[in-house]
Parts: C-alpha cells; sequence; structure tokens
C-alpha cells in the first residue's frame, strides 16, 4: 500500500463520474476531497481484514477489488466484486464492529477513503451535500440486503431435499445400502 499525494483537479473530475457525487455541488464536491485521502494497492495485496475494527468508508477511483468472507473452516470466498466508482466500508460508518468481510485488490487500485469522523464533520458543514451520501449509503446498503437476500433464496431452494434423496435411492438402488450403513454410523 502507498499513500497518494491527491491531484485535487484530477480527483474532482474522476469523482464527477461516481454515482455517489453525481448530485454534487461543485463546492461539496471539493469540501468531499479535502477530507479524503488517497492510497494505491498492488493486485493481491489486502484492503481490508475481515474482523477488524476500522471507520473509514472507501471510494474505488481505479482498478477492482474482491471482496472476500472467511468461513468457520477458515477458507476465504470471494463475495463480490468491485469496479471505478464503488463505494465500500459504509457499515463501519453508523457501526462499532469488526468488519464483516475483507478486501483484496485484485487488480492494481486507487482509493480515496475518508474517516467517521471527517464524514460526520463534513455532514454538520455541508448538510446537502451529507444527505446525498447517506442517501447513496442507504441505497447501496438496501441494493446489497436485496442481493444477500436473492442469494439465501437461491441457496435454499437448490438444497437436496428428502424428496430428493428418495428419488435417487429408487433409481440406484445400490445407494439405498451406503446412506443406510452412514446412518446406522450416526
Amino acid at each position: 500500500m502507498n499513500c497518494l499525494p491527491i491531484d485535487n483537479n484530477a480527483i474532482f473530475q474522476e469523482l464527477r463520474k461516481v454515482d455517489m457525487f453525481q448530485y454534487f455541488t461543485d463546492q461539496e464536491l471539493s469540501s468531499f476531497i479535502e477530507m479524503c485521502e488517497q492510497r494505491e494497492y498492488e493486485t493481491g495485496e489486502r484492503i481490508l481484514h475481515q474482523g477488524n475494527l476500522e471507520k473509514e468508508l472507501y471510494i474505488l477511483i481505479e482498478g477492482a477489488v474482491t471482496i472476500r468472507k472467511r468461513t468457520s473452516d477458515g477458507s476465504d470466498i470471494a463475495v463480490s466484486t468491485l469496479e471505478k466508482g464503488d463505494v465500500f466500508g459504509e457499515a463501519s460508518i453508523f457501526l462499532d464492529v469488526p468488519r464483516t468481510a475483507g478486501a483484496v485488490a485484485i487488480q492494481p487500485a486507487r482509493l480515496l477513503f475518508t474517516t467517521r469522523e471527517r464524514l460526520f464533520s463534513y455532514c454538520n458543514d455541508k448538510p446537502y451535500g451529507g444527505l446525498k451520501i447517506f442517501s447513496h449509503i442507504i441505497f447501496s446498503l438496501l441494493n446489497k440486503l436485496a442481493s444477500a437476500s436473492n442469494d439465501l433464496v437461491y441457496n435454499r431452494e437448490s438444497m437436496v431435499t428428502d424428496q430428493d434423496m428418495e428419488r435417487l435411492k429408487e433409481m440406484f438402488p445400490s445407494l439405498d445400502q451406503v446412506i443406510g450403513s452412514e446412518e446406522s454410523l450416526i
């Protein structure tokens, strides 16, 4: 990870293309940029660690990032892929809880970030800008919730049922002996 200086004019033009900032006035956007820092990550470099307590909001300016969730057996699974203009880390702005997932650069990535304290200070100074940020964050979180709900429904619908097992036993009578012997071991 490298900390980079911010070229306000270049970042201003890049943020104009990000959904979250499309309705910002020039002053609101300039003030937002002033409270940010910029970092650069190499491919494979971890940006966020699941379980860490951090209070930062990230905006992906360039590259791609995968959000990864550590499972109970310690392996990581990819949950989603973020691209230029995506925002992540929103939950940490509202809650003092450990990160529920990690983030890893899957391409060289450049990010802007700000802390909760700076964001809340910005919202006090620029309430209309703050309202626009929080409206976008709420919309983003609702989309993520809808996606998670759809994934849950798909996973439940795709689970093998008792009827499926009975059908398999009928199709493969020798399978009944294997299943029966496993059940007797339980």
